[in-house]
């Protein structure tokens, strides 16, 4: 029996499933083989499935071949963006006159402000407000007054001070003393004592010695050899070269620090003494071993 392609009838269905195949079999299955983005995109399938250049940041057009640097930067607070009048790779943000940096996201407190005698406005977000750093010879608020400081002379070791009704005064750095600031605070120190730390219970290590030595390059601090040796129980411990800070005639601390050979931290908790009369040498430390602190009363009588 033969049958007639005239009474052979497609479902609706059927009919499309055709053409999408037939209109599939017919579409480039390399559609970015004749795309060119050059050096700075790459090719992709767009959303319409067709073939369109994917550009790097601050690159445009229909094959990447712009540039524009103001497309890498965004400016906050109606920043406007342009660019560098010497440097057509780089783009500004021009600020409103509220705001400044780079990308207007500072307030700018020194709007308003005018700084006298040559001073430049220095914005400060941190404390919400504006100072003026004054040129030599000049201070205040605004750099108004005259500094009396400017051209005062004063000795080697020392610098110029206001009093609070800004009179100028020679004061000693730190580290000095004397009436011309020429004694180096620490050279009352330095020397060999015998040494001795007490526990708070009231026991007391055996008698050590302790050599107080120079930071060779700063005037302020010097080091204790041995700051603690105790060699008795079943856990002896040493503190070697533990560096401490003059601050005035006859007084010093030991900042934090982690002391040789085993990395102790130690530190001072009161302001440490010397006697002027006979020169002996007291402070209350601690030291931390294990997680576990001890506090101990150093006395170092000179030999």
């Amino acid at each position: 029996m033969k049958i007639s392609s005239k009474n052979i009838k497609l479902p609706l269905g059927g009919i499309l499933i055709l053409l999408l195949v037939l209109t599939s079999s017919c579409r480039n299955d390399k559609p970015c083989e004749n795309i060119d983005c050059g050096a700075h995109g790459g090719c992709v399938i767009g959303k319409d499935f067709e073939p369109q250049c994917q550009c790097d940041p601050g690159w445009y057009g229909s094959f990447c071949e712009f540039y524009d640097p103001c497309l890498l930067i965004t400016c906050q607070n109606n920043g406007a963006k342009e660019i560098a009048p010497d440097d057509t790779t780089k783009c500004l943000c021009i600020c409103p006159p509220e705001f400044t940096g780079e990308f207007c996201e500072t307030q700018n407190y020194c709007l308003g402000v005018e700084c006298e005698n040559g001073g430049t406005p220095v914005n400060a977000p941190a404390t919400f407000s504006c100072t003026c750093s004054c040129p030599p010879g000049f201070i205040g608020q605004f750099c108004e007054l005259p500094d009396p400081c400017f051209n005062f002379s004063c000795p080697t070791n020392a610098s110029c001070q206001l009093t609070t009704t800004l009179q100028p005064q020679c004061v000693c750095n730190p580290g000095w003393e004397g009436s011309e600031c020429q004694i180096e605070i620490r050279e009352k120190y330095i020397g060999t004592y015998n040494a001795r730390s007490i526990y708070t219970d009231g026991s007391s290590t055996t008698t050590y010695t302790c050599t107080i030595t120079k930071h060779p390059d700063d005037v302020t601090k010097m080091y204790f050899s041995h700051l603690l040796v105790n060699t008795t129980g079943s856990n002896p411990i040493e503190l070697k070269d533990v560096y401490a800070v003059v601050y005035q005639s006859n007084t010093f601390a030991l900042p934090v620090q982690l002391v040789f050979p085993n990395n102790e931290l130690v530190k001072s908790v009161s302001i440490g003494q010397r006697n002027s009369a006979n020169g002996v040498v007291t402070v209350f430390y601690t030291y931390e071993k294990n997680n576990t602190t001890t506090q101990l009363q150093l006395e170092l009588t000179p030999q």
